[in-house]
């Protein structure tokens, strides 16, 4: 009887051959034996093939999760991310399981449906603390592909303007409103016209969000050099290359904030 290798493999062609030559030469016994043995050989050639297959896409995977954890300590603590970020290293489907993976082992935390933030951790205590909220609304902007600004309040108290703190955290969007619960922290995200979104880089959108807040009467020197410090000096001389989209009277307060800049650049 021929050797049955169905279990090993499902090459239906290839075993007709063999189960026919087997068949049409009784007579030649070093054949026979010949065909006995090609049947193992196969049968143990495609068997590890499939072992290989298998440890490949375990390394693969493994290569994934190892890349995205590279990523994400280069980008040091307190970053908030989605799988989509690490759409350039793998599928989504690799991105998804490699961040859970990553949570399992303590690597990162999950704060909510495809958010993961690697936390900073309290020197003093040893444990990790809580995401910014600026880093989850830019996580969730490019969750949606939409654009997320605090509000004015939020901005205002954001930059030290206000010791008030919000009864309500609510970032504006130009995608739709919903609401978003990280932690024990609910996040109003509230759907207005594109054209009441400040333009520029989501700083310059905060400080532009905070002086609209406040209003021109209460934007005194005090305001102006409590921003100044709040920001670096990169983040001035960028703030004063987007005062052009703001009204006349938020473009004077930023000259102001930005005079070191203006200095700089009428000097060089």
């Amino acid at each position: 009887m021929p050797i049955r290798v169905d279990h090993f493999f499902d090459q239906k062609p290839l075993k007709h051959l063999l189960d026919s030559i087997w068949m049409v030469c009784p007579k030649y016994p070093f054949v026979r034996r010949l065909l006995r043995n090609c049947h193992i050989l196969i049968a143990c050639f495609l068997s590890e093939k499939r072992v290989h297959f298998s440890d490949r896409n375990g390394i693969m995977t493994g290569t994934i999760q190892d890349s995205i954890l590279k990523r994400i300590r280069r980008e040091g603590r307190g970053k908030v991310f989605i799988p989509k970020d690490f759409l350039d290293l793998g599928s989504r489907a690799a991105a998804d399981q490699s961040l859970s993976r990553l949570v399992r082992q303590g690597n990162i935390q999950r704060l909510g449906r495809g958010l993961y933030h690697y936390p900073r951790i309290n020197e003093r205590l040893g444990i990790p603390l809580g995401p910014d909220l600026d880093e989850i609304a830019a996580a969730l902007a490019r969750q949606t592909g939409s654009r997320v600004v605090p509000s004015g309040a939020v901005a205002a108290n954001r930059l030290g303007l206000t010791t008030q703190v919000p009864a309500k955290l609510v970032y504006l969007t130009d995608g739709r409103t919903r609401q978003v619960k990280v932690g024990g922290t609910s996040i109003q995200i509230r759907h207005v016209p594109p054209k009441e979104l400040p333009l520029g880089s989501p700083i310059n959108a905060m400080v532009f969000q905070a002086l609209r807040h406040l209003g021109q009467g209460i934007v005194d020197e005090k305001v102006i050099g409590l921003i100044r410090k709040a920001l670096t000096r990169e983040q001035r001389r960028a703030l004063l290359s987007d005062a052009r989209y703001t009204t006349d009277w938020i473009a004077v307060a930023i000259s102001k904030i930005s005079q070191d800049e203006i200095r700089v650049a009428e000097n060089g």
